[in-house]
């Protein structure tokens, strides 16, 4: 027979004993309301003789056993960024064939920060990398918004100065930062050829300049001898964007590229102090400075701007 009694509610861990003069084995055990104390009589006790003594281990029944649910151990899942690329088309304006350029895919990359000189870094990746769409049959290049703009008489200047010397190339489904610079460059020898405004090839030296910046930082453990080469690649295709802005400033007329005339004469500033150009620097950033037309942000930017000037040509 068993008896059972219910104490106090508190929860307690699964004790057994045997109490030998009576066979009996007194279990106490937790339920979900109250503490259990269960006397049960030892219906083996008997089977001592037998050399059976021990038998309190052994219940007929076992309790109900609680199923332990699964733990879910969630996975940090690898991002992969072709998962937020995908593949475009378009037909080329000069050769006819079709043109496949990755792209990203929109929502899927946050703007972190944006350096002085205007160059915007995102958490993700550089959509910069993605921005040229490169024809493999005739070697026309061009920024993908712009791809399309091409007359006639400039269809033949490709033809003639690119596309009979081009040999294509098969690019991976992922670029690189050298992969990009390679792409831009394309993209700004066809410029050239083609004649497009000064502003547009200055703002290619920049995106180019960027890349280079881009790679030095992503790169960790590039040797001294690269650093270097990059390090003057990039002030080189900065010296040649500060040239072509110059040029477009008083040359062209304003917005073009997306760019307004104020925030060219920041980035003619800002280009100036990158290059060791402080006087030049200090010119072009008052004007923004002291303009009424000049928003906030750009104020506060020249400010900075100025302020790194001032550094600069202190430690000079």
């Amino acid at each position: 027979m068993a008896i059972l009694l219910l104490i106090q509610k508190k929860r307690v861990k699964t004790i057994s004993f045997l109490i030998e003069s009576f066979h009996l084995r007194i279990l106490i055990k937790q339920t979900k309301y109250a503490k259990e104390v269960i006397i049960l009589a030892d219906i083996f006790s008997d089977l001592a003789n037998l050399g059976l003594g021990s038998t309190e281990k052994f219940q007929v029944f076992e309790a109900e056993k609680k199923l332990q649910e699964p733990q879910i151990i969630q996975k940090e899942k690898k991002f992969e960024i072709e998962s937020i690329l995908y593949f475009a088309k378009i037909k080329c304006p000069v050769c006819g064939s079709e043109v496949l350029f990755r792209t990203i895919k929109s929502g899927k990359i946050r703007l972190v920060k944006t350096d002085l000189d205007l160059r915007p870094i995102y958490d993700v990746v550089d959509p910069s990398l993605y921005e040229v769409a490169v024809c493999n049959t005739c070697g026309y290049a061009a920024l993908k918004k712009r791809f399309l703009s091409i007359t006639p008489k400039n269809i033949e200047l490709i033809k003639t100065n690119i596309s009979h010397q081009f040999v294509g190339r098969d690019y991976p489904d992922v670029y690189n930062y050298e992969i990009a610079i390679e792409r831009y460059k394309l993209a700004l020898l066809d410029a050239i050829v083609i004649e497009v405004s000064d502003c547009e090839k200055a703002f290619l030296c920049l995106k180019i300049a960027w890349l280079y910046r881009g790679y030095l930082e992503q790169e960790k453990n590039c040797d001294a001898k690269k650093i270097e080469e990059y390090q003057l690649s990039e002030k080189t295709f900065l010296e040649h964007a500060l040239e072509g802005f110059k040029i477009a400033h008083h040359q062209e007329k304003f917005p073009t590229m997306g760019l307004d005339e104020l925030t060219v004469k920041f980035l003619i500033g800002e280009l100036s102090r990158r290059v060791g150009l402080y006087e030049d620097a200090l010119k072009w950033i008052s004007e923004v400075m002291v303009s009424k037309s000049a928003s906030r942000r750009l104020k506060d930017r020249a400010l900075e701007s100025k302020l790194l000037i001032k550094q600069a040509k202190g430690a000079n």
